[in-house]
């Protein structure tokens, strides 16, 4: 869907759509709105104390792997490929800003680390059903 979905490139946003034929399918947006977990509590299991002391005064949020489902929509199997090699190519960098637009029309922009694809099918060479792996490093650095 246009305007649903930007990846930040070459110094400017993309729309994902029209550059690669990339979007999001159903429950992506349930992925990317999952909190982030919470780092593990610091402790000392001391042997001059009974029990366990936790220190909980500072939490901190943990990184945040995620899978997002996506789509690849194209007009034929070299169209797929072409748009599919673009798209590897952008995530290959590493570092992925991504900017996306929810059904409220909040938008909100993300940083992730690309890991690799977890899956890939495709439908007679016109729809490629992807799962993107990213890690969140810093789910409070939205800007």
């Amino acid at each position: 869907m246009r305007g649903q979905l930007y990846i930040f490139n070459n110094g400017g946003w993309q729309d994902a759509y029209n550059t690669y034929g990339l979007s999001l399918t159903g429950g992506a947006f349930a992925v990317l709105m999952t909190p982030a977990p919470l780092k593990t509590v610091i402790t000392n299991d001391s042997r001059l104390e009974h029990g366990k002391r936790y220190v909980t005064n500072t939490p901190r949020l943990d990184e945040r792997p995620l899978t997002l489902p996506c789509h690849i929509i194209a007009t034929g199997y070299a169209d797929l490929m072409a748009k599919l090699d673009r798209l590897t190519a952008i995530l290959a960098k590493g570092e992925v800003k991504m900017r996306v637009t929810f059904d409220t029309g909040v938008t909100i922009q993300y940083r992730f680390i690309y890991q690799g694809f977890s899956s890939l099918s495709q439908a007679a060479g016109r729809l490629a059903l992807i799962a993107l792996k990213f890690i969140e490093p810093n789910p409070t650095d939205r800007s």
